[in-house]
């Protein structure tokens, strides 16, 4: 079930049936992981070396300058881990990155890594990135449930 407000299709948020909505940025190959939360797919991060590793969304989404904006995503790797909102001019030049804070010991169950930020002056397109740092080559981190939007809030939540 698709998440309300997303900017991302439902295929891009769930990576079902395919992942077409998602291409390496650095250090990394996507492929389609089996299993997840939301349906049989997720995506696999596979490192190419040790280091950072990042993959991004292919689609950019209007954004307005002094705006909140919100990303999260549920994610399973044994690394530390962050998401981010690339914020990016009109001519498709990256103006900057809002990344959460990294994980500093990860769980190779799901769990959720989100940030929010407001969107800097000249930006009007944005992309999410999704960073993890694998100790070698090889080493998949998983993705899902991918949200870009404004932020959700709920009537009467406290925290």
């Amino acid at each position: 079930m698709a998440i309300p407000g997303n900017f991302l299709s439902a295929t891009t948020e769930s990576m079902d049936p395919s992942i077409t909505g998602w291409v390496q940025k650095l250090n990394a190959t996507v492929a389609k992981g089996i299993g997840g939360r939301n349906g049989d797919g997720c995506l696999s991060v596979r490192s190419v070396a040790a280091g950072e590793m990042q993959a991004r969304t292919v689609s950019s989404y209007a954004v307005t300058p002094g705006t909140l904006y919100e990303t999260f995503a549920d994610a399973g790797g044994v690394s530390s881990e962050r998401i981010g909102i690339r914020w990016m001019s009109n001519a498709a030049t990256e103006i900057s990155i809002t990344w959460s804070v990294t994980t500093t010991g990860s769980s190779a169950g799901w769990h959720r890594v989100s940030v929010a930020g407001v969107a800097p002056a000249g930006a009007t397109q944005a992309q999410v990135l999704l960073s993890s740092t694998e100790a070698a080559g090889s080493v998949s981190h998983f993705w899902e449930n991918v949200y870009l939007g404004l932020p959700i809030r709920t009537t009467g939540n406290l925290l």
